[in-house]
């Protein structure tokens, strides 16, 4: 049975959870409770001290789980963590500069498959096996890397070979959350006014205009702005069911055949949907912008990212707790339905000066007891 840990990353949930100061006698145990599970790696957790560490952040509930405890790696290594958090636009556009440039102002990052595969192509980002490897700074036994899902392992490997190569060669970053996408829609309007749960696409495109027209809010929201993960998500997960997992496959010059009949009838229908349903603004929308305006209960239906729903059924955060369905992205006309899947990771920047203390970041954060944190 896989670590408890790793099932719960698998699944695409993120548990905020963490203790900023331990100002009572319980945390105080909970601290040395911690230091005592890290310690029991035959590594010498101090033998980095006093090097400086600065973590480049993506805004995301991934980063609002590990902030609380990132005391709790000072405490164990002596190292000096500094971060900077970014909107996910913002972010990447600034960790480019730095990776290009490498001017090394961030020394972990947090990336992923698909970023990783332009970073590496530029020699940005360090393999991380050698790390893994080395006995002096990793215990494998008490690590467990085989914990993790294997796809989700493969997924962060690549040997360079553009068209495929996926899942071999060097890691270069190890999961810390993964995702897949679903129709998140608000059950009590679907039952109030008898709207089925949609099966198909054209079936989603009229719950969208029955919700607008019934419910008086908007039918759909999605993401809008140009930006690689507006169609990487939601969309792609749609485009490839209606395509029955056809329309992606490439050329012999590794050129996309976006000109499939049904790619093209799925976009229509998509495109025609958020514009006759969706918020005004849904060209400016970002994922933040769109999980938010659902949370708010001033939309009908969201195909997004399932770990969204931890927002959603949080009544500190959201005004429809208790009152979200939740389904598959709806299948194709061949009845097939298929979820696209992204893994947030962590790598290190090739510029950084303090690589074997950036690693023990990276290991202290992929570790069982801080994920289930």
């Amino acid at each position: 049975m896989r670590n408890c840990s790793r099932w719960l990353m698998g699944i695409g949930i993120v548990i905020v959870a963490g203790v900023v100061v331990a100002s009572t006698l319980a945390e105080v145990y909970a601290g040395e409770a911690a230091l005592t599970y890290f310690r029991q790696a035959k590594i010498n957790w101090r033998a980095f001290e006093g090097q400086k560490l600065t973590i480049g952040l993506n805004k995301h509930p991934y980063t609002e789980s590990l902030l609380p405890l990132i005391p709790e790696f000072e405490a164990l290594t002596g190292i000096k963590v500094e971060y900077l958090i970014l909107p996910e636009q913002e972010y990447f556009t600034k960790l480019v500069a730095d990776l290009s440039t490498q001017r090394g102002e961030f020394t972990v990052i947090m990336c992923g498959p698909m970023r990783n595969w332009q970073y590496a192509t530029g020699g940005w980002i360090m393999p991380l096996d050698p790390f893994l490897n080395d006995p002096k700074l990793t215990d494998q036994a008490w690590y467990r890397l085989e914990d993790f899902f294997p796809g989700l392992i493969a997924a962060n490997r690549w040997n360079g070979k553009s068209g495929g190569g996926v899942g071999e060669g060097p890691l270069y970053s190890i999961p810390v959350l993964s995702e897949s996408y679903i129709l998140s829609y608000r059950k009590d309007i679907f039952d109030q006014h008898k709207i089925k749960v949609p099966t198909s696409m054209e079936e989603m495109v009229e719950a969208a205009r029955q919700v607008k027209k019934n419910a008086g809010i908007d039918g759909i929201v999605a993401r809008g702005i140009p930006a690689a993960s507006t169609i990487a998500t939601g969309f792609i997960s749609g485009a490839k069911s209606y395509a029955d997992g056809k329309w992606h496959e490439l050329d012999e010059n590794l050129n996309p055949r976006f000109d499939d009949p049904r790619h093209v009838k799925f976009v229509q229908l998509w495109v025609d949907m958020v514009r006759e349903s969706g918020p005004a603004n849904w060209a400016n929308m970002t994922w933040y912008n769109a999980m938010e305006t659902f949370a708010a209960g001033q939309a009908g239906m969201f195909a997004d990212a399932d770990f969204f729903a931890a927002t959603y059924e949080d009544p500190s955060k959201s005004k429809v707790a208790g009152k979200v369905g939740y389904a598959l992205i709806p299948p194709g006309p061949a009845g097939t339905t298929y979820s696209g899947l992204w893994t947030w990771a962590l790598g290190m920047s090739k510029a950084t000066q303090n690589k074997e203390a950036a690693w023990y970041f990276i290991q202290w954060a992929t570790s069982a007891r801080t994920l289930l944190n």
